[in-house]
């Protein structure tokens, strides 16, 4: 039996493939990938490609269409014309980034929110003010990073939330992301 085992032991290592013994490496290019400058993480595959984290790497799923990028500003100043958009009919929004800012004469503003929906869920999202100044008005300010659906055909939508109603009340907010053909 013992004979039988290492027999059967030397026939595997006699197959396995040279590329995998101890001390070797797969055939390949060389990539190296680097995190900040100061930290360098060295990844060898064989060849001289050099990828940096300092600018973002585009993703694309195999077998889709390529996202189209997509930007809308709002401003509150004009309410009749720029509440919202609707979102090309075939097409979903992917928001990844919103951002606000905003001022009144008084301290009451809290957030922008944002109205998408999917399917029959209409849902709410708030860019809050996380930076609140006094430069003889108040001033606002927030940014975060997000993951938002809107489907094609529907409308997106924008409402300064706070307390009171001062004239004076001015917002702005911003979003960032793409468009990809609706499953």
């Amino acid at each position: 039996m013992r004979a039988g085992s290492v027999a059967l032991l030397a026939l595997a290592l006699a197959a396995a493939p040279a590329a995998f013994a101890q001390g070797t490496s797969p055939a390949g290019p060389d990539v190296r990938v680097v995190n900040p400058p100061s930290q360098p993480v060295p990844v060898r595959l064989g060849g001289p490609v050099v990828v940096t984290t300092t600018a973002p790497l585009p993703v694309t799923v195999a077998g889709a269409a390529a996202p189209q990028p997509f930007q809308f500003t709002y401003h509150s100043a004009n309410p009749l014309t720029n509440q919202g958009f609707t979102v090309p009919a075939g097409k979903r929004l992917v928001i990844e980034h919103l951002s606000c800012d905003g001022s009144d004469t008084s301290d009451s503003l809290l957030a922008v929110q944002v109205r998408t929906r999917v399917g029959i869920e209409t849902t709410p999202h708030l860019c809050p003010f996380t930076v609140r100044a006094h430069m003889g008005r108040m001033v606002y300010a927030g940014a975060l990073p997000v993951r938002l659906y809107a489907d094609g055909g529907t409308q997106v939508s924008f409402e300064i939330l706070g307390f009171g109603t001062s004239p004076s009340r001015l917002a702005f907010a911003g979003i960032s992301g793409y468009l990809v053909d609706q499953p």
